[in-house]
């Protein structure tokens, strides 16, 4: 997949939270609660005056919710999930060291933000049951 491929097709946050929901069922999810293994995806407001969502995890046998991203590199991010994929995919297919500026530019983040993903990301990835072993 190329650069422009991963740009189509995870274009959204709800496309990029699918591949998550669907590499955690597949790697061992359990849930906390009572250990089944199924669950669905559900979407919450934050606040009831709100617009924004949060998107859940909800243990279709006792329905203990969590939240996506938690246990997960992503948890406690405000950043988007598609700017996470797309740094993983800059990373992952340049041989060079990855540049802060250039990725937060690239990103539009801070410098901060973007070394923050840089390193996150590196770290996953030499986990042998990393998330973004797809990505490459």
């Amino acid at each position: 997949m190329d650069l422009a491929q991963l740009i189509r097709r995870y274009s959204s946050e709800s496309a990029c939270e699918e591949h998550l929901f669907q590499f955690r069922c597949d790697n061992g999810l359990r849930c906390r609660r009572c250990d089944d293994d199924s669950f669905v995806l559900v979407h919450s407001k934050t606040h009831s005056k709100s617009t924004s969502q949060k998107t859940l995890i909800e243990c279709k046998s006792c329905h203990y919710q969590t939240s996506l991203k938690s246990g997960t590199i992503f948890q406690a991010s405000k950043v988007p999930l598609r700017k996470w994929f797309i740094a993983a995919y800059l990373i992952a297919n340049d041989k060079r060291k990855p540049d802060a500026e250039v990725m937060a530019q690239f990103l539009e983040v801070s410098k901060p933000t973007a070394q923050l993903l840089i390193n996150k990301t590196e770290r996953e990835m030499a986990e042998p049951t990393s998330f973004w072993k797809w990505i490459s």
